[in-house]
């Protein structure tokens, strides 16, 4: 069984994918700020610098953004200058296709593309494209045709998988909502001030309903009843027979499936296989390094034959792992080492096929001489871990849960107190980063205190105390 659980919370919106009440994806996004991957902004170019091959553009950010002008078309579609001709002072309009880090601003391009629930737009190509995903040369053809009817010849059209046997009434109001969404987009395009944001990507539930809401999902499930009727709103619109599948839900169903203590599993380092045998997962700036290890497997035949079993055992997990951590860049495998030849192939193709399944695109490249394998993982967010955890503020060297962990979960223990306990008041004691992060949202705690199953809270307290770190008792195991 497949689900979608959207938990919206006062300051983060949470999201999980779980198949048979295992969590394979989970998403975090600050309310207040959600992500920018799919933003379009009208940008003024700060620099450009020839030997990097790259510009730095104002786009309204903290971080001026990053372009790279190796990856632009000939001629910008906006305003038909070309990458070799830039120069400070040009405007220019790009699209959000990375997050920032600490140190980094966003990555953006001038390939604009507009994606909805069966077409992609796009700014700079006149063609039409098919999923590869879409085998039958009949359907093919026949997606083909329709997006022939509506397309106009300013723009590009991708025909998305979800397409597939859908009705041409159903396709043609995705596309037509996108065609009216691009004409907005190139109206504020021409008008607007450099620096400004002319676009902006859905939040976390309407991307989860575009993205991951298909027939194969048996429930889309929402505790917000806002965000509930939108998402409903927009499913009826694009896939009416998915509508009854959308459902409100008052219940905790992060801590019903053991939610929580899945993504702390996630975070850490280790991974124990069934057979006794391990991964270890390290993420470093530059790439990711996983290493198989047999641990406490020692096999029932000859050595060959256990370490075979235990990597394919290794391979299942880490298409997981990485799924889940949400992996991307560079990643190196360090499998257990095998003598025959036939055997290192094996265990390639097997993780080729392991990774088939994952909608990010994935490439498994090859096996060094030294048996390392190389894959690449197209980033499109940041990692679990990037999402999650912070530098710990004692030793500068591990990690330590960050807000966007720790703040839904002592949210949801205030008001597990308010409703399930007679307690008069309500002390949090903390860091001063976590007191600051919850003293705008004291008056909407009390706020509805009448309406709560206890009517004796009446207040509730913070105090910042110097001996505690933003979680001094759970530190991540280096």
């Amino acid at each position: 069984m497949k689900e979608i659980i959207v938990e919206v919370g006062m300051q983060y919106t949470r999201t999980a994918l779980v198949e048979d009440k295992e969590l394979v994806e989970f998403y975090v996004e600050e309310n207040k700020q959600q992500s920018v991957v799919g933003n379009i902004y009208k940008g003024l170019i700060q620099k450009v610098i020839p030997g990097l091959g790259a510009a730095f553009i104002d786009v309204g950010e903290e971080k001026n953004a990053y372009l790279s002008l190796a990856e632009q078309p000939p001629v910008f579609w906006d305003s038909g200058i070309s990458p070799s001709t830039l120069k400070g002072g040009q405007g220019v309009t790009v699209q959000a296709i990375k997050e920032g880090t600490e140190v980094k601003g966003i990555t953006v391009t001038t390939h604009i593309s507009l994606p909805g629930k069966f077409f992609v737009l796009l700014s700079d190509r006149g063609d039409i494209h098919v999923s590869k995903k879409i085998k039958e040369e009949s359907e093919r053809q026949r997606l083909i045709q329709i997006a022939q009817k509506y397309k106009k010849e300013n723009h590009g059209v991708i025909i998305r998988t979800e397409a597939k046997e859908r009705t041409e009434e159903e396709l043609r109001r995705d596309y037509l909502s996108l065609q009216k969404k691009w004409e907005d987009i190139l109206k504020r395009q021409a008008y607007a001030m450099p620096k400004t944001l002319i676009h902006q990507e859905f939040s976390s539930g309407l991307k989860n309903a575009r993205e991951f809401f298909t027939e194969e999902v048996d429930a889309y499930k929402i505790n917000n009843q806002k965000l509930y009727e939108q998402v409903r709103d927009f499913v009826s619109k694009f896939s009416p027979p998915l509508v009854h599948k959308v459902q409100y839900t008052e219940k905790d169903l992060f801590r019903e499936y053991g939610l929580e203590l899945k993504v702390i599993k996630a975070l850490k380092p280790k991974v124990w296989l069934k057979s006794g045998g391990t991964l270890f997962i390290e993420e470093t700036e530059a790439l990711t390094v996983i290493d198989v290890n047999s641990g406490k497997f020692i096999g029932k035949k000859n050595v060959e034959d256990t370490i075979v079993q235990t990597n394919l055992e290794a391979v299942e997990e880490i298409a997981k792992q990485v799924r889940l951590r949400n992996l991307s860049g560079i990643i190196i495998i360090d499998f257990i080492d095998m003598e025959k030849k036939i055997h290192q192939e094996h265990i390639f193709n097997a993780l080729k096929k392991a990774f088939e399944k994952d909608r990010v695109p994935t490439y498994v490249l090859g096996m060094t001489s030294l048996g390392l394998v190389e894959m690449t993982r197209k980033k499109m967010r940041n990692s679990l871990q990037l999402q999650l955890l912070q530098p710990c503020s004692h030793c500068y060297g591990g990690k330590q849960y960050g807000k966007a962990f720790l703040i839904p979960k002592i949210e949801k223990e205030i008001l597990s107190i308010i409703n399930n306990t007679s307690a008069k008041e309500i002390l949090l004691e903390g860091s001063e980063e976590i007191i600051h992060a919850f003293e705008p949202y004291k008056k909407k705690f009390l706020k509805p205190l009448q309406f709560q199953k206890n009517p004796y809270v009446s207040s509730l307290g913070y105090k910042v105390s110097p001996l505690f770190s933003f979680n001094e008792d759970k530190m991540i195991d280096k």
